[in-house]
């Protein structure tokens, strides 16, 4: 365990905070949205990329679609539902 501002961190904790401590946060998915926007203009995506809400944080951070996610939305953008 890691010791923090004088005890010990639970080992949780300490992964939440690994998970997310190199991300960039935003305060909400319109503004994590525009951020992509911004990249998308400016050239700096490779890649299609997604807002997604932090599960350790009440934030938002700018991602890959997860592959698992990629057919099924595919998919469903296919059958016309979408």
């Amino acid at each position: 365990m890691e010791l923090l501002e004088g005890g010990l961190m639970s080992s949780k904790r300490r992964m939440r905070r690994r998970q997310c401590q190199n991300k960039k946060a935003y305060p909400s998915q319109n503004d994590a949205q525009a951020a992509i926007t911004i990249m998308e203009q400016c050239k700096v995506a490779l890649c299609d990329l997604h807002p997604y809400q932090c599960q350790f944080a009440n934030h938002w951070h700018v991602g890959r679609q997860p592959k698992h996610l990629t057919g099924r939305i595919k998919a469903w953008q296919w059958s016309g539902e979408g």
